[in-house]
């Protein structure tokens, strides 16, 4: 849900997601499962998990996003396009797209897409996660999953974000500060 709230559309979407290397192959077909799943339509239908795009406009740029990233040399695991269903025809619609096999190199990884796109990448220490997480100019948002306490403190600590999630994503407080760090 942290990239599909909103289709992407909102400046703390969690479209860059590290993936430490044990568990990725696992993570990933988790992952594609899951948003293959997302039905996507009017928010007047119980169903709909995801929304349309802003815009034709916004949904040619994260065409155009998704075109970079792959010319880039991710691999295109799912969605990437437009639906093919007719009902959503009259909307900006894209849908849910995983891109693997990505780096801080790519410009994906360290742009905004403002859509609904994941781009996976490995990490095998906690210190080279921090240091991907932090190799960006953005810092307005950040999470990461872990049972360990000690780690929580480690990491939280160590990245440059205004706010740093712990096993959530995107829950916001009305009465906390709200602002980046970068």
């Amino acid at each position: 849900n942290a990239v599909f709230f909103h289709a992407g559309q909102i400046c703390s979407a969690g479209t860059r997601v590290l993936v430490e290397e044990p568990i990725h192959n696992r993570f990933v077909a988790a992952l594609r499962k899951r948003m293959s799943a997302i039905c996507l339509g009017r928010g007047t239908n119980d169903a709909t998990r995801m929304g349309p795009l802003i815009s034709a406009e916004q949904r040619e740029k994260v065409d155009g996003w998704v075109a970079r990233g792959v010319a880039e040399g991710a691999e295109l695991v799912v969605g990437g396009k437009r639906p093919e269903e007719k009902a959503l025809n009259k909307g900006f619609f894209y849908l849910p797209t995983l891109l693997l096999g990505c780096h801080a190199g790519m410009a994906i990884v360290q742009e905004e897409v403002f859509g609904p796109v994941i781009t996976v990448e490995r990490f095998t220490s906690e210190a080279e996660a921090i240091k991907l997480a932090n190799d960006t100019r953005y810092g307005l948002s950040a999470g990461f999953r872990t049972t360990d306490e000690a780690r929580i403190k480690r990491v939280s600590a160590a990245l440059r974000f205004g706010t740093v999630w712990v096993n959530s994503y995107n829950v916001y407080f009305p009465a906390a500060p709200w602002g980046g760090y970068k």
